[in-house]
């Protein structure tokens, strides 16, 4: 079994909660470049590591930053064999968690982390990126945004998520209700782990409503 994983404070939450009644040997492959030291914890490579630890199988990581200075920059170090490597592994996991990003800034986890500031998240949110998938910003369709950000991302391509039988989206809070839509209506995930308040948030968007009966 090989298992992806990206970065966020619900993964976090996620393997932290974790607890197998059985050792499965699964290997865990980190499935977007890391945060750097401003916010270790949520970091996609610690998540990887005490995921892996849990599973009693490899850890393999992307000894990279998640965003770069530019495009051409991001280009070279897909080229570079180690990285390239581990993001052939990750598009052939059997089963992948993804956090999803929101572009509101008081909910926005590159804002939290210092890659972003709020006026850029909020100027994002403006040219109509409701969020992100493997940090990159897509719209509330699930269309790409062509926003000079999406082009400084190292990590898996979001296209791949299609290819991968089994992708989770962990998510929680009614800001996060529009990007998982998108993330629902690009088909970059098939099955979802999240709260009452994000719910309702995703209902009210597809003019439904959540019985509390049901």
């Amino acid at each position: 079994l090989l298992v992806g994983i990206s970065w966020g404070s619900s993964l976090y939450h996620m393997v932290e909660a974790f607890s197998p009644v059985r050792k499965l040997q699964a290997d865990v492959v980190q499935l977007m470049g890391g945060l750097g030291a401003r916010d270790l914890s949520m970091d996609g490579i610690n998540l990887a590591y005490r995921l892996s630890g849990k599973l009693d199988g490899k850890c393999h990581v992307i000894q990279a930053p998640l965003i770069v200075q530019d495009g051409s920059l991001r280009d070279r170090l897909l080229q570079e064999p180690d990285i390239r490597t581990t993001l052939q592994l990750a598009a052939s996991v059997d089963i992948a968690f993804v956090g999803i990003g929101s572009s509101h800034p008081e909910s926005n986890a590159l804002v939290r982390s210092g890659h972003l500031s709020g006026e850029q998240s909020d100027k994002l949110l403006r040219s109509g990126a409701v969020g992100n998938v493997l940090g990159r910003q897509i719209d509330v369709m699930g269309r790409l945004c062509v926003v000079p950000l999406n082009e400084r991302i190292v990590g898996l391509d979001p296209a791949k998520l299609k290819e991968i039988p089994v992708v989770v989206a962990v998510a929680s809070g009614v800001r996060k209700a529009e990007v998982i839509l998108g993330a629902i209506r690009g088909r970059y995930i098939n099955a979802l782990v999240t709260d009452e308040a994000a719910a309702h948030g995703l209902l009210s968007l597809t003019g439904r409503s959540l019985s509390r009966e049901a």
